[in-house]
C-alpha cells in the first residue's frame, strides 16, 4: 500500500486488448442475495494505470443473472486518489454482456467485483459503502 497505512489489493493485468481480469468477492448467496437499494456511495482509494470497472453482480441459477458496473480509468502510479461512485453513475441498462444496470441489481447483490481491462496495474484500498447497514448483508 505504498503511501497508504497497512495493506492494498494490488495486481497487474496483462490481458490482451478486448480481455479482462477481475477480484471479487461473495458478500450473500444466492439463495438470500444482499439488497443494497439504500447504497449511497462506494469509495474506495485508487492508483495505478489503465481501465478498471466496480461491478456489483447478482450471480446463481435461483436469480436472473446479471451485473451493474462503473468505470474509472487510472492515471498515475504514484498518487492516491479518493473515488465515489453513485448509484446514477453505474452504467445504465444496455442488456449487453448481461448489464441489467443499478436498479434490477442492487435489490439482488450477491458478489462485488473489480475488472481491470486489457494492461492495467491497479493498486485498490479502503473500500466502503456508505447507506447499507450490515444486517444489510445477513442471510434471512
Amino acid at each position: 500500500g505504498v503511501g497508504r497505512d497497512g495493506n492494498a489489493l494490488h495486481w497487474k493485468s496483462s490481458a490482451g486488448i478486448g480481455s479482462w481480469s477481475f477480484f471479487g468477492i461473495w458478500v450473500c448467496t444466492e439463495k438470500s442475495p444482499c439488497n443494497l437499494s439504500t447504497m449511497d456511495s462506494v469509495v474506495y482509494y485508487v492508483r495505478g494505470t489503465g481501465v478498471i470497472s466496480i461491478i456489483f453482480e447478482t450471480l446463481g441459477s435461483s436469480n436472473v443473472e446479471g451485473k451493474t458496473l462503473a468505470y474509472d480509468t487510472l492515471k498515475t502510479n504514484e498518487e492516491w486518489k479518493r473515488v465515489s461512485i453513485k448509484p446514477s453513475s453505474f452504467k445504465p441498462r444496455d442488456d449487453l454482456y448481461g448489464n441489467l444496470g443499478w436498479d434490477v441489481i442492487s435489490k439482488a447483490v450477491t458478489t462485488i467485483s473489480i475488472a481491470a481491462y486489457d494492461d492495467t496495474e491497479v493498486w485498490i484500498d479502503d473500500i466502503t459503502l456508505y447507506g447499507v447497514k450490515p444486517s444489510d448483508f445477513i442471510t434471512k
